[in-house]
């Protein structure tokens, strides 16, 4: 089975430069197995706290505390500029993903089919590529080879790592209401009957 998201996790550890370290004391050796195991011992309790209080891989839900957008300005593909701040009033749909990345086109698909039926509903949806590495031509060649008729920006701001968005598995979906409070955060791709089923209650109300 296909996985449904990327971990966006780069970094390597770097290559013997050739410089040994100092031996360790057996004392603080010791020392250093005790620290070991607390920080073991403390990164499982919090991943059982985040799974139990529901902050996994569904993350904010309608009805929690509801966090306020973090507001951004980037350059779109083609040259234009987009804010969050644009669409105030409007329900926005955020899509954090990148070029290389297969989920991440089965997610625009979803998106396609959700643009063709709420684009006239006012409902506004904006691709953020995380990897900033790929030039403006290279984007707007990939927006056009999937087919999508909304803005596709670079992250140049490094918007997907503020702790309201947190998008470092991709693709990461955001959908934002009128107010400008995140109303639900998935990580993988998301159906577009499952983003249909926010939506319709946003416009609704």
């Amino acid at each position: 089975m296909e996985d449904e998201y990327i971990a966006m996790s780069t970094r390597r550890k770097p290559r013997n430069s050739g410089v040994r370290e100092p031996p360790v004391k057996p004392g603080k050796r010791q020392l250093i197995a005790m620290v070991s195991v607390a920080v073991t011992m403390a990164v499982v309790f919090a991943a059982v706290y985040v799974y139990s209080s529901g902050g996994g891989h569904e993350g904010y839900v309608a009805g929690d505390s509801e966090p306020v957008a973090p507001g951004f300005s980037l350059v779109d593909s083609e040259g234009s500029a987009v804010s969050l701040a644009q669409y105030n009033g409007n329900v926005v749909v955020l899509d954090f993903m990148a070029t290389w990345c297969q989920p991440c086109k089965d997610q625009i698909d979803n998106l396609k089919t959700i643009y063709a039926s709420y684009a006239a509903r006012g409902v506004k949806i904006v691709s953020i590529d995380v990897d900033t590495t790929d030039t403006a031509s290279h984007l707007q060649e990939y927006k056009l080879e999937r087919g999508a008729s909304w803005p596709f920006v670079r992250d140049t701001a490094g918007v997907y790592i503020e702790s309201e968005y947190s998008a470092t598995s991709i693709p990461t979906v955001v959908i934002i209401d009128q107010s400008g409070h995140i109303v639900k955060r998935n990580v993988g791709v998301m159906s577009s009957a499952e983003i249909r089923s926010f939506l319709d209650p946003l416009l609704e109300g």
